[in-house]
């Protein structure tokens, strides 16, 4: 069953996603960039900062990691939530698209569907109410086919 929580979580979860990406672009570019080196007077340990490299190597790799989680965890969600509104109208469909999966505000959706704001928002509980009613029907003719 799609639930507003569900769609939430996707938009959600593709801010996350965002997220991390520049999280791992900040240490790439922080792990690439030149260095000056700082005259203290004092001797060198001699590694040449490589302990510092590889310490930003395995976050690299542990954030990736998480994106990569996330990521297989979005698709599955969008899958599921697709085959859900599968039976809508293209129109509801794609206010849905724009706000849970293009991160648009229900303000940008209005103006970009060309239907004011209150109307958005009656259509968006129609649209929700539809979807428990169709997983509601679903649920009452499974038992009938088994």
């Amino acid at each position: 069953m799609i639930t507003k929580y569900d769609l939430r979580k996707c938009k959600y979860l593709k801010l996350e996603m965002i997220d991390l990406q520049d999280q791992v672009n900040e240490l790439v570019s922080m792990m690439t960039s030149p260095r000056i080196s700082q005259l203290t007077g004092m001797p060198g340990g001699g590694n040449g900062g490589r302990d510092n490299t590889t310490n930003t190597i395995a976050k690299i790799d542990e954030l990736r990691s998480l994106y990569n989680e996330k990521f297989e965890a979005l698709v599955s969600l969008q899958q599921k939530i697709e085959k859900a509104i599968e039976p809508l109208s293209a129109e509801d469909q794609m206010m849905l698209r724009m706000h849970y999966f293009s991160n648009y505000t229900w303000e940008e959706v209005a103006v970009r569907m060309g239907i004011n704001w209150r109307s958005v928002h009656r259509r968006h509980a129609a649209i929700l109410e539809r979807l428990a009613q169709d997983e509601e029907e679903k649920k009452e003719t499974e038992p009938e086919n088994q």
